[in-house]
């Protein structure tokens, strides 16, 4: 169908010859865009492949997404967006493309209601104590309303008449689609940045940690390393399972896990 309004528009605009029938082919060709960019949209979060798991720095993906944003922005560096990325490396279980194109959309929609001051924009890279790691977009434009609020993420849902609606759903789609997610948080009148969106993403290390470890010999080399830990009185549980849910914090299981590693 897009084919077939492309080749109408042309043959329009071959015989228009006056204002208004050159305004009318402009118009058919803007909105052919706009059904294109739809359907390419839709077909980025359409059912498909499992994702495999592909381990990205997330740190330095997103300086490099930030660096060519404000770029393309016209948005000075240091200026309104202000970095606070980690100097390690943060590595996430997310494809970069996917990854960029969420900080893109989060940043697009922070600069279309932020102020031009200096750090009006702020993104924040963090690693979280709980084998996650967040990223947060925050802006000092006006708190979304709350009758808006709970329609953020779904689709075809937009407060511009341009808009498509599907932004912020299909952020929502790519993150859940790595086992992450994002969420709108709004703070109290008196700070600078009321509006803030905050991605959960997986950490890398933790998991693959888990797998290396279970691949030395499985449960038992576990068990046993956590029973010399412990002492002649062990209180590990007897299997793996009830183990990584059982009488210990997710940290300590992963730290139990990586002085397994050093001593196989």
């Amino acid at each position: 169908p897009r084919l077939r309004l492309l080749a109408a528009r042309r043959i329009l605009a071959e015989d228009a010859t006056d204002p208004g029938q050159r305004q009318l082919t402009r118009m058919v060709a803007d909105n052919v865009e706009r059904l294109k960019r739809i359907v390419d949209d839709v077909m980025e979060v359409a059912p498909g492949a499992v994702p495999q798991d592909c381990v990205i720095d997330a740190a330095t993906q997103v300086a490099v997404v930030c660096a060519e944003w404000t770029r393309s922005a016209g948005v000075e560096a240091g200026g309104v967006l202000q970095l606070d990325l980690p100097a390690e490396p943060l590595n996430v279980l997310f494809d970069a493309e996917h990854l960029r194109r969420v900080l893109v959309n989060l940043l697009d929609n922070a600069r279309r209601y932020a102020g031009q001051r200096p750090g009006a924009i702020a993104l924040v890279a963090r690693a979280e104590r709980n084998g996650q790691a967040r990223l947060s977009v925050a802006s000092d434009g006006d708190p979304i309303p709350p009758d808006i609020e709970p329609f953020l993420f779904e689709p075809f849902f937009s407060t511009r008449s341009r808009g498509t609606g599907l932004g912020l759903y299909i952020c929502r789609e790519l993150c859940e689609r790595y086992g992450g997610s994002i969420d709108y948080w709004q703070h109290p009148s008196g700070a600078r940045h009321r509006n803030e969106f905050v991605v959960t993403l997986r950490v890398a290390a933790a998991l693959h940690l888990i797998t290396n470890a279970t691949s030395l010999g499985g449960p038992e080399t576990l068990i046993e390393h956590r029973a010399s830990v412990e002492g002649a009185n062990p209180v590990s549980p007897t299997d793996l399972l009830r183990m990584s849910v059982g009488l210990e914090h997710a940290d300590d299981l992963v730290a139990d896990l990586a002085q397994a590693l050093a001593q196989a």
